[in-house]
């Protein structure tokens, strides 16, 4: 499977290009001319002759240059047919946008579009998808406006909604994508194809999933513990639907998947070390911190604050997740005591008062971040009448420049600390709204660099159970209550 005609083509073609604004054909070849894709475009309708100042082909069969990759959106009863022409021209990946296959019970177009895929040895994202987008090559081959910033997060989205609010999210927050795809119907590409591409891939340092069904569980394991035990792991986070019996209802309707039960995609996750988000937002804290610091243990943490309560609520938060309180050693309480008022604490968490300016916070950076004692360092400010925010912002960057410790800066509130925030996500320090947030995700940090430390054991696979007679006994069970 050839996955970099998919992420890097030097010729597409679009099937079911339109002259009409606001529908998936205009749109595709709109993003593709004026987002700055420099590759050959090829618009193909046999309706209209000029698109976006391109020449449009009338049909696929009337194009003389090999195609990389082919973005089709027709309706589903033409597709397949028009794979077959394009595989005549070399093509070795297909993004299908069209809907109207698995998820309204037309299985028999998505396995004749599959069988048309493997027969030439072609890629298939979808069907019923957003598309894809390589920020690299500024290659947006979807139907999402936005062309996001370069970055080193990968994301992978069986919904293409939501790929839309999350490409308009992470702009906000200042995170880059290094690949960015809707899989749709998951007919032939889906997550662990996926996953073992980009593990290959030298822009991407961690992957994002949304997923309502996941298939293969045994291959998910072997793949990322392959992946991620060795030595260059690229942690993936996961954000999975369908928890409840109503939410997994709604995926059936949404992409006609079958969720299974949420107990065994925790197992499953354990096992296979991926880290499951309970939100969107939880997911891109994650992958702030994950992105944006080295995969390095944050077991003992320490605290700087300008405020006791966060101060407290973040130890909470982060001691009921599994790290510790560092104990800073009395070299460093020395020092701190030295420049700190005399009503500050040393102790940690390190509390700078709330008439703290970025002097205080520095010098506490400095100092803590040398500390044999500390793992990882979080910041957090709230914004008093004296407090620098921007210089503050400075600070941390010149402290996460000089140490190779994971660092998280929560600066609490919203427009007052927006310009400090901005600074930090230009300069690649991982950032939180709220402190409790920023501990969970250096807590989950911390996981993963354990796990990524143990061996792999050789699995156990069971081929002679009875599968049926399994669901008769836990059918048994349930009738009797």
């Amino acid at each position: 499977m050839d996955l970099q005609s998919l992420f890097y083509p030097k010729t597409i073609a679009i099937i079911g290009a339109s002259s009409r604004e606001k529908t998936v054909g205009n749109d595709v070849v709109k993003n593709l001319v004026n987002q700055g894709y420099e590759g050959k475009i090829i618009p193909i309708n046999p309706k209209i002759e000029e698109l976006y100042g391109l020449r449009v082909t009338a049909d696929i069969k009337e194009v003389e240059e090999e195609i990389d990759l082919v973005v089709v959106a027709i309706p589903a009863k033409f597709v397949a047919e028009n794979l077959r022409e394009a595989a005549k021209k070399g093509t070795k990946a297909a993004v299908v946008i069209s809907a109207g296959f698995k998820e309204t019970g037309n299985t028999d177009l998505e396995d004749e579009l599959r069988q048309v895929c493997q027969e030439n040895g072609m890629a298939l994202v979808g069907p019923n998808c957003l598309g894809a987008i390589n920020p690299e090559i500024k290659m947006n081959a979807s139907f999402g406006q936005l062309m996001p910033k370069l970055g080193h997060v990968a994301f992978i989205s069986q919904s293409g909604a939501l790929c839309t609010a999350v490409l308009d999210y992470a702009q906000e927050l200042g995170v880059g994508f290094s690949k960015f795809i809707s899989i749709g119907n998951k007919a032939d590409v889906d997550e662990i194809k996926l996953i073992k591409y980009l593990a290959e891939d030298d822009q991407t340092k961690v992957i994002l999933i949304y997923a309502e069904e996941l298939a293969n569980a045994r291959e998910f394991i072997d793949t990322l513990c392959e992946i991620n035990r060795g030595d260059n792991p690229k942690p993936v986070v996961i954000l999975k639907s369908g928890r409840t019996e109503a939410g997994a209802g709604a995926i059936a309707s949404h992409t006609g998947s079958l969720a299974g039960g949420d107990a065994a995609y925790n197992a499953l996750f354990k096992q296979a070390g991926m880290i499951r988000a309970s939100s969107i937002k939880e997911l891109f804290d994650l992958a702030q911190v994950f992105a944006r610091n080295p995969l390095e243990k944050a077991t003992n943490l320490a605290i700087i604050t300008n405020a006791g309560g966060p101060g407290v609520l973040t130890t909470d938060e982060a001691t009921g997740n599994g790290l510790k309180m560092a104990k800073l050693s009395d070299n460093t309480k020395v020092k701190l005591d030295e420049f700190l008022p005399a009503a500050a604490s040393s102790h940690n968490p390190v509390d700078v008062l709330g008439d703290a300016q970025a002097d205080r916070y520095k010098y506490a950076l400095e100092v803590i971040a040398q500390d044999e004692n500390v793992d990882s360092i979080q910041l957090i400010m709230t914004p008093q009448s004296m407090t620098e925010v921007e210089e503050t912002a400075k600070a941390a960057i010149e402290t996460k420049q000089k140490t190779n410790k994971p660092v998280v800066v929560s600066m609490m509130g919203a427009a007052t600390v927006k310009p400090g925030v901005d600074l930090l996500n230009k300069e690649g320090v991982a950032t939180t709204s709220f402190p409790e947030p920023g501990a969970k995700s250096l807590a989950q940090l911390d996981k993963f660099v354990a796990w990524h430390k143990q061996a792999n054991q050789p699995s156990l696979s069971f081929n002679d159970v009875d599968k049926q007679k399994v669901s008769d006994i836990f059918a048994k069970a349930e009738a009797k209550g």
